[in-house]
């Protein structure tokens, strides 16, 4: 717009619908004040009839000055009145909502890195000393895959699955892995725990006799070691005679100790037969000293061995439960691992175990890949649960048998399986 004659400043026109006036802009230039909808009082008194008054914000338009001789133009912008700086309450209440909404995001932003950085964290009881069941969870524990995806996995080693399962109750840890009855036994009488999985949910127990006894038939009124009176490792062999038709009571049943100890009673001929993990079967095949008479996973399929079992109160926090289903796809992982890479498997379990020795934990994972005892899809079989529930209370271990919803939870594995597929 060119310079304004005098007589204009303070005049008032037409502009988009409402009412503006010229302002003085100095030097011929000048600003159009758009009317912005607030109304103002007068202190002077009110306006005339049918007058709208406005204050006013400036839109900025500056005249430009021309000059006669080539030089560039040169802009040239109004001083406003205190009138025209005034902001309406809406600008300044939107300008001050805009800037504490970047201020809380910023702020959400410094906290993110912080909640990232923090480890999920759980403490795993286990009965025994490593050994073979194991390899599921060694195998993720060893090439770091825990501690990448974020948790931190402390072991605590117990004598036995009552002592491990009792500790677990009591507030000393947050899983533990233990035999069917053990958590059959402690639901009966109350205990609110699930197994979530396990690592080798079927047994991997071997009938192994002193040379030449070689057949089932052949164990009839044979001297058998096991561990006690009412143990698996005396019960067991007493179902396998009895579903090849033979006479059970005709065994002599007298308590030696644990897996190795049972091999050497037969080794040095205090006992004729007994029953043993695979591990310490291949150790007696290897020495030449025993024969394997027959596996228990041949007459008993669905016979359960280890449940990973946690507390109902923990399933129902939403941070323990999240670090439970990264420990389980890890254990899922571990046993496909395994199945693939048996040789690999077991340098891993000699690292933890080198007294068992690499050449003898080559074959061992071998045997127990063809036994297909691995849970390669979580370990939660509710066939395996049903018969080791009745097996378990017709062999007088357990008082009743339980059912499925009292000692399974299966709903963190479906979202494992759902997200690794199934093998």
């Amino acid at each position: 717009m060119p310079g304004l004659p005098k007589g204009h400043v303070g005049k008032e026109f037409a502009f988009e619908g409402a009412t503006a006036r010229y302002i003085d802009g100095g030097s011929g230039g000048a600003t159009i004040c758009r009317a912005q909808p607030r109304r103002r009082r007068s202190a002077s008194g009110p306006r005339p009839a049918g007058r709208q008054t406005f204050s006013f914000s400036p839109i900025a338009r500056t005249a430009r000055r021309s000059s006669t001789r080539g030089r560039s133009s040169q802009q040239s912008t109004a001083s406003s009145t205190q009138d025209d700086r005034e902001e309406s309450p809406m600008t300044i209440t939107t300008r001050n909502l805009l800037a504490m909404t970047l201020a809380g995001a910023s702020l959400v932003a410094l906290r993110q890195p912080a909640a990232a950085a923090e480890k999920m964290k759980l403490k795993l009881i286990l009965p025994t000393a490593v050994t073979t069941f194991m390899l599921p969870y060694l195998v993720p524990k060893d090439q770091g895959w825990y501690e990448k995806n974020g948790l931190e996995v402390e072991e605590l080693f117990v004598s036995g699955d009552s002592t491990a399962l009792r500790t677990m109750l009591s507030g000393g840890g947050d899983l533990t892995i233990v035999g069917p009855p053990t958590v059959f036994k402690a639901v009966i009488e109350g205990a609110k725990v699930k197994s979530i999985g396990s690592w080798q949910p079927v047994v991997d127990y071997r009938i192994v006799a002193a040379k030449p006894i070689a057949t089932v038939k052949e164990l009839a009124g044979k001297v058998f070691a096991s561990a006690g009176p009412s143990d698996l490792t005396t019960e067991l062999p007493k179902m396998v005679m009895k579903k090849h038709g033979l006479d059970y009571r005709s065994l002599r049943f007298i308590q030696v100790g644990g897996h190795p100890a049972r091999l050497q009673a037969v080794a040095a001929g205090k006992v004729q037969a007994t029953m043993v993990n695979t591990l310490t079967s291949v150790k007696g095949q290897n020495e030449r000293v025993i024969n394997v008479i027959t596996k228990l996973v041949d007459d008993f399929p669905k016979l359960g061995y280890v449940m990973l079992v946690a507390k109902d109160e923990d399933l129902a926090n939403p941070a323990k439960r999240k670090a439970m289903k990264t420990f389980l796809e890890g254990s899922i992982m571990g046993a496909r691992f395994t199945m693939e890479h048996p040789d690999a498997a077991a340098e891993i379990l000699a690292k933890r175990a080198p007294d068992m020795g690499i050449d003898l934990i080559k074959p061992v994972v071998r045997e127990l890949n063809a036994m297909k005892v691995w849970g390669i899809d979580g370990g939660n079989d509710p066939e395996v649960l049903r018969f080791t529930s009745t097996v378990s209370t017709e062999l007088g271990m357990i008082k009743r048998e339980v059912k499925l919803e009292e000692v399974m939870d299966n709903s963190i594995s479906d979202e494992v399986i759902a997200k690794m597929g199934k093998k």
